[in-house]
């Protein structure tokens, strides 16, 4: 598939998404009421509860109970069923998951129904008596009938502008 064809299919893809996501947004919360004291780890689970699955999108970090907020936090891994969400191994800090974070930076896969998602957290904070840990992860309900719509926008658009695409700049 040329670069071109690539590029416009993640245009109609996120267009698809973006005319869609309103209608079936949803919230899996993962936090944890237990204190953390500074440099401890926590992994906090939350099961998908929906009946089709859960397409997230976006990991939010509370900055509730601590001064520094999603900052105060190392994110160590994100798991779906076992499996992680991060392309290579390594941490990466809390504030990149703040409420004012840009958004969708990790494409996370689908959680179908009953697969837990899991965060592991270290806190390194200030605070020495800790802090609890709150989160949510937020996406849309995964409905495979609506994906095969998307998929079908996004071949018939490929179909009809194949023609018109060339690898030649303008």
């Amino acid at each position: 598939m040329t670069s071109q064809k690539r590029s416009l299919t993640g245009r109609i893809f996120r267009a698809c998404r973006a005319f869609f996501e309103p209608l079936h947004r949803e919230v899996l919360p993962l936090s944890s009421n237990a204190v953390v004291l500074p440099t401890k780890t926590i992994q906090v689970t939350g099961r998908v509860q929906g009946a089709n699955g859960f397409w997230p999108d976006q990991l939010t970090i509370s900055n509730t109970g601590t001064e520094g907020g999603a900052a105060d936090w190392i994110v160590n891994d994100i798991r779906i069923a076992n499996r992680s969400q991060f392309l290579s191994s390594g941490d990466l800090p809390g504030d990149m998951f703040a409420t004012q974070a840009v958004r969708a930076f990790l494409n996370f896969e689908v959680a179908k129904p009953g697969m837990d998602v899991e965060i592991v957290a270290t806190y390194i904070g200030k605070n020495a008596d800790g802090c609890p840990f709150f989160a949510a992860i937020t996406g849309m309900e995964y409905d495979p009938g609506l994906l095969d719509l998307v998929r079908e926008a996004i071949s018939q658009a490929l179909s009809s502008t194949a023609r018109g695409l060339s690898t030649r700049p303008r």
